[in-house]
């Protein structure tokens, strides 16, 4: 018998294990990160505080970082502005700080939306002239990079730390012994997690599971690490957990 393994973070990701599991496959829940929010001295949220109420463009990059910001920052300025490369952590952003102004996010589904479109979002409505761009202690460059070119005064500041998954040797036997007909995941740097963490004799026979993920770019990662079944779907469809087990049933 195959399995379904589910390599999405957080609460989202346990939950989307459990909701493949009811299918009737055994799913193993493999988080490609957990996260941990960095020590950061009462001086330097003062700052942040302070350049937040001065008028910088707060730039939140994932929704594990809003949450590890809020442990951080429980509470900004009314006029604070953020921005978020995506619906679902302008969605939280509300939530912790619902007295500040919306944040802004490019607009469309996991497969559009991300830095770049963040990007072209912020020309369109007027590059801000400072940004402080939160986030984990590596990552894309994408938007830190852009911004400077184009002359704003930016910073990358670290709140939270991503810690990569690493399996114990018995959750490598498991899936061994039952291999997975097909994987979820939602980063490019999941794609080098796994095969890190799979036994050497399965490095090669795990790429031939189907593999559902959220963008485009992720998918180009896939391809280039020799998965050649890679599935495209929006994070937020309905129809995301019926996809990945109907993938893992077809692939048995």
């Amino acid at each position: 018998m195959k399995s379904i393994l589910v390599m999405k973070p957080g609460r989202e990701g346990k939950a989307a294990a459990e909701a493949a599991a009811k299918g009737g496959m055994p799913v193993f829940f493999w988080p490609a990160f957990s996260f941990r929010s960095a020590k950061r001295s009462q001086a330097d949220i003062e700052k942040l505080v302070q350049e937040a109420r001065d008028g910088a463009l707060l730039i939140v990059v994932s929704p594990a970082a809003v949450r590890c910001l809020s442990e951080i920052v429980p509470d900004f300025p009314d006029s604070t502005h953020f921005a978020a490369v995506g619906a679902p952590s302008a969605e939280l952003i509300q939530k912790y700080w619902p007295n500040t102004k919306r944040a802004i996010f490019p607009k469309g589904t996991s497969l559009q939306s991300g830095s770049e479109l963040l990007f072209d979002e912020l020309k369109a409505l007027g590059l801000p002239k400072k940004a402080i761009i939160l986030r984990g202690q590596t990552g894309r460059e994408f938007l830190f990079e852009e911004l400077q070119k184009a002359g704003v005064d930016v910073r990358k500041e670290v709140i939270y730390r991503r810690i990569p998954f690493k399996a114990s040797e018995e959750e490598k036997a498991q899936l061994e012994q039952t291999p997975p007909a097909a994987v979820y995941l939602t980063s490019s740097d999941s794609a080098d997690i796994l095969l890190e963490n799979v036994c050497e004799s399965m490095r090669e026979s795990i790429k031939d599971a189907a593999v559902l993920t959220i963008h485009p770019r992720i998918a180009e990662r896939l391809h280039e690490l020799g998965f050649p079944r890679v599935s495209l779907i929006d994070s937020h469809d309905p129809n995301l957990i019926h996809e990945l087990c109907r993938l893992a049933r077809s692939s048995e």
